[in-house]
């Protein structure tokens, strides 16, 4: 598991079970990552949960990704 500074958004649940099927849009701080999924902070609690990779975006990512729409917008724009 490697150390990270990070949150991620769940954006879907790929399965009913687990335990953030109910908390779609909420943000977790990355305490850790392996190669499927992240391990996040548990609100009050010692303990820490996995989200799986496809299930969220790192919010970096999300940033990211609106300012390409803002842009691809604005490159559109100017076009016409």
């Amino acid at each position: 598991t490697k150390r990270t500074h990070m949150k991620v958004i769940i954006t879907k649940c790929s399965g009913v079970s687990y335990w953030y099927h109910n908390r779609i849009g909420e943000t977790f701080d990355v305490i850790g990552t392996t190669s499927r999924a992240y391990s996040v902070a548990m609100e009050s609690s010692e303990y820490y949960g996995h989200i799986y990779h496809n299930d969220c975006i790192m919010l970096d990512e999300l940033r990211q990704d609106k300012l390409n729409e803002i842009l691809d917008g604005e490159v559109k724009s100017s076009m016409y």
